[in-house]
């Protein structure tokens, strides 16, 4: 999997990249969320890994401009340090497909990216469509009936 990771800690950022690339992930670290949207624009990512607070633009803002502005949205997962129930909506709303919550263990990232990847790329369900059937030429009747007691 081809992973972004969007974090301006460089601390998180060595963290989270070692993580990725132990599982046998390629991945790319920017340190702010202009440089990521850029690199989303430019080429295919399976999934975006953002902070939130990070300068130039911050990581709620990256997500809403990902899904509006990126022609391929990839997989995206917010790691935060901010945990309140609020907080939590918020970045839900703003687009992200998970997040995980600072301190994390590495298992919860390697996690949190395998389930939601799969989640993410499971191919449409076959839809059937029940077509009206016409007796004796005419076209199909549907019949409503209300009956009222007292």
């Amino acid at each position: 999997m081809k992973i972004l990771v969007a974090e301006d800690d460089l601390d998180n950022a060595r963290l989270l990249e070692s993580i990725l690339k132990k599982n046998a992930h390629t991945v790319e670290v920017v340190g702010d969320g202009e440089e990521a949207l850029k690199r989303l624009r430019g080429g295919r990512f399976d999934a975006l890994l953002t902070d939130w607070m990070m300068p130039e633009m911050d990581g709620v803002t990256l997500i809403q401009r990902v899904r509006a502005e990126v022609e391929t949205t990839p997989f995206i997962l917010m790691v935060t340090a901010v945990g309140d129930d609020d907080s939590r909506q918020q970045i839900l709303q703003a687009g992200a497909d998970e997040f995980l919550i600072k301190p994390y263990q590495s298992e919860d990232v390697v996690r949190a990216l395998s389930d939601g990847f799969a989640r993410f790329t499971q191919p449409e369900p076959e839809v059937s469509v029940i077509k009206p059937v016409r007796v004796n030429g005419l076209p199909p009747f549907v019949g409503v009936v209300i009956t009222a007691g007292t």
